[in-house]
């Protein structure tokens, strides 16, 4: 599964960053918003301003796995068919051609 990391459309919830807003934040982490307190959250928000313009330039993939699959009734040939589009090379393994085979000398 492709996905890209952009940043949903809409406003930018990190654009409002107030002295208020971070005054709360400092608070929601235990700590007292303190002139220096505030300074490293208006520079985390900062950082973050920056991550999130930049992160539509990056795209994840991630891989799925399902270990328990039901199906609501039993399964046809036709559910699970896939034809091999012509001119497909066929081979003994998905790997061949993509290793070098021959070992260094001296190695089994």
């Amino acid at each position: 599964m492709r996905q890209s990391l952009a940043p949903p459309p809409g406003p930018n919830p990190m654009e409002k960053l107030d002295d208020a807003a971070i005054d709360e934040a400092i608070r929601a982490m235990g700590a007292e918003p303190t002139p220096e307190a505030r300074k490293r959250m208006a520079m985390m928000g900062d950082l973050a301003k920056v991550m999130q313009q930049h992160a539509g330039e990056m795209d994840a993939y991630a891989t799925q796995t399902y270990r328990i699959v039901a199906v609501d009734r039993p399964l046809l040939e036709a559910d699970v068919s896939f034809e091999v589009p012509a001119g497909t090379a066929f081979t003994a393994s998905l790997l061949d051609g993509v290793f070098d085979h021959a070992r260094p000398s001296g190695r089994p």
